[in-house]
């Protein structure tokens, strides 16, 4: 919703997101950030500022602009979290350093809102990754948990999901709809099976 906002000349997306004729989809989708193909989004018109200004003068404006963030979450093949591993991440030419979390987890915040890639190092563990930011569809779509299922290594089909639920010890006639949610849960990290 970032990226639509910022191109019809919103500096806040949920101007549009909550635009009473949007209430159909905030019904559909829950979150501003997740939209999938075929999502219809009403774009309003945008309401201009006007700022009286002394010609033949210089002046200064400042535009407060969404920023993006990243939240990675990083397991090994049994499904434990990686904790505590050092890590260098870079959006742009930001490049920031730390530690996973006890759960595995990256947060790092306040990027800018065009970003949309950024490389993820577990430096001693000699992992890197290429990360898109906002390029996953809603996970109970067919695009979406294909998406998670190649995220996370695995085919990205019935076969593959299929897979997933054998190396999470879901029984045989665990329901699809189940088995997207806990892909969904499982499908922030990069790290491959």
């Amino acid at each position: 919703m970032r990226t639509i906002a910022r191109r019809h000349g919103f500096s806040d997306a949920m101007a549009i997101w909550n635009h009473p004729n949007n209430e159909g989809l905030r019904n559909r989708r829950k979150s501003p950030h997740v939209l999938a193909p075929g999502d219809v989004v009403y774009i309003p018109d945008a309401k201009k500022k006007v700022v009286e200004c002394a010609t033949g003068k210089s002046h200064k404006f400042r535009v407060r602009l969404a920023k993006r963030d990243v939240h990675v979450v990083f397991v090994d093949a049994d499904g434990q979290p990686l904790a505590n591993s050092p890590y260098v991440l870079r959006v742009g030419n930001i490049e920031r350093k730390g530690q996973t979390g006890a759960d595995g987890a990256i947060h790092e915040k306040g990027f800018h809102p065009r970003e949309e890639r950024a490389e993820l190092e577990l430096t001693e563990l000699g992992i890197t990754r290429t990360l898109l930011i906002g390029h996953l569809n809603p996970h109970h779509e067919e695009s979406g948990w294909r998406q998670r299922l190649a995220n996370l290594g695995y085919e990205a089909n019935e076969s593959g999901l299929a897979d997933f639920a054998r190396d999470h010890d879901f029984p045989e006639d665990t329901e699809a709809e189940a088995l997207r949610n806990a892909l969904h849960e499982h499908s922030h990290s990069p790290s491959p099976r």
